[in-house]
């Protein structure tokens, strides 16, 4: 934690994490993420983490009914994209309630460096400042030992001064009724940016968490039926790792290393070949995009 004038709390939903690929860094990445916030709500949307033993004194489970997934007619708990964004809502009045300034939405495979964490609170203290109603971060990958430039840009901090006008949705903020989503592009120049460790599924794991939670995500909020085929996976996985570019001159190789050995040798990420893409030719690409948004074009094709 920080001495920072502004107090953050991040909200972290959480599913079952034995499985699905979330049973091998949860607990890292979430004692990270508790130094470089002053509070963690984890909001468990499955019954089995009731009991779940933390033992960070910062960090709060968090089992409420709008949370937990529904039940079927045999017992099943039945996942629901929305369930998830009703922890990030929720966790916006707790957090005001104590005393807050800023509430984060994460994920639990994520993690904030001791410099990004510096940097984000100094970006919060400026969006605190200048009276705006929420802020932005940059995600990167970690690609099994390496770490990536950041490629998107989430609108999904929100400045609990502004908490009754805000409305958290799928990977947007609702603020006064109008929609802010998220960038797409390579976002080296942000102030910060926080890692996701992508890729450390095994193909069974991928499978199980396709054909339970995958499934049901693409129907719920799209309104499609999607069938797992591991090559259309694979395929799926190498093509999203080739728009990257990994970050060199990253410093904190202890850190990363740190993760890196709880990466499995069969997850996607160790087994997939793939190649990320080169500096130049994504700082190119960047450059044509800003120069079709500036003409009005992106708008018809969207973030790529």
């Amino acid at each position: 934690m920080s001495s920072s004038e502004v107090k953050v709390a991040a909200c972290i939903p959480i599913g079952a994490l034995d499985r699905y690929g979330y049973q091998y860094i949860w607990r890292d990445a979430l004692a990270i993420q508790a130094q470089a916030f002053d509070k963690v709500y984890l909001y468990s949307t499955t019954r089995q983490n009731i009991g779940l033993e933390i033992n960070i004194p910062n960090v709060e489970l968090v089992v409420i009914d709008d949370v937990l997934f529904e039940l079927d007619e045999t017992g099943v708990e039945c996942f629901s994209i929305y369930k998830i964004y009703n922890a990030y809502n929720h966790s916006l009045h707790v957090a005001k309630n104590e005393h807050m300034d800023f509430l984060f939405c994460s994920a639990i495979n994520c993690y904030i460096d001791d410099e990004n964490s510096h940097n984000m609170r100094v970006y919060l203290e400026r969006i605190k400042a200048e009276g705006r109603p929420f802020g932005y971060f940059a995600k990167a990958f970690q690609l099994y030992d390496k770490v990536c430039y950041p490629n998107s840009l989430l609108p999904l901090i929100a400045n609990l001064d502004f908490v009754d006008d805000i409305k958290i949705d799928v990977d947007v903020m609702e603020y006064k009724g109008a929609r802010y989503g998220w960038k797409g592009g390579l976002q080296r120049d942000f102030p910060f940016y926080i890692i996701d460790v992508f890729g450390i599924e095994t193909l069974e794991d991928f499978k199980l968490k396709f054909d339970w939670y995958i499934k049901a995500y693409m129907q719920e909020w799209q309104g499609k039926d999607v069938f797992f085929d591991a090559q259309k996976e694979v395929d799926k996985f190498s093509k999203k790792v080739s728009k990257v570019v990994v970050n060199e001159s990253y410093e904190n190789k202890e850190l990363v290393k740190r993760i890196s050995q709880y990466i499995v040798k069969d997850s996607l990420v160790r087994t997939v070949p793939f190649k990320s893409a080169s500096l130049p030719f994504v700082l190119f690409k960047s450059f044509l995009l800003k120069i079709l948004s500036l003409l009005g074009i992106t708008r018809f094709i969207g973030n790529k």
